[in-house]
């Protein structure tokens, strides 16, 4: 039996679409005016992968569109503190941060991320709305995976 939902999912001519950043808070992983592929399915029947970078609409910002790198998963703690991103309180090797660009020393912050939640940080830290400010994002919120 050919499942057409499947097909028609997997051969929609939407199911990719083209985002152009805009900002710089994923510097240097991702350029303002750089043109990004998202995959809109790629978080539908699987979970999402910490350090996968997701596109995303908070309800708190309307008409806001986000692009972050995903920190913290569902049911886990995420500490920041001295500066360093600890998960669950081991230290979270992140090569994509530029070392002059770490968090600020004095920041000192936890959050238990609830179930079907995330969190979420831009890799230019001194320069990122992400969930720092709106804490972790929900599920639903999550647009698409940016595509390698």
């Amino acid at each position: 039996m050919i499942d057409f939902k499947f097909l028609l999912n997997k051969f929609h001519p939407f199911r990719s679409l083209r985002y152009k950043v805009e900002g710089e808070s994923m510097v240097p992983t991702l350029l303002s005016g750089q043109t990004i592929h998202i995959d809109r399915d790629a978080h539908h029947g699987r979970p999402i992968t910490r350090f996968e970078i997701v596109i995303f609409q908070s309800p708190f910002l309307a008409n806001k569109t986000f692009v972050k790198r995903i920190i913290g998963l569902p049911g886990e703690i995420v500490r920041i503190a001295d500066g360093h991103v600890f998960i669950n309180a081991s230290l979270l090797p992140e090569p994509y941060v530029m070392e002059d660009n770490e968090l600020d020393p004095k920041l000192d912050l936890e959050w238990e991320v609830g179930d079907n939640e995330y969190f979420t940080l831009g890799d230019n830290r001194k320069d990122s709305i992400d969930s720092r400010r709106l804490g972790p994002i929900h599920k639903t919120w999550i647009n698409g995976v940016v595509e390698d």
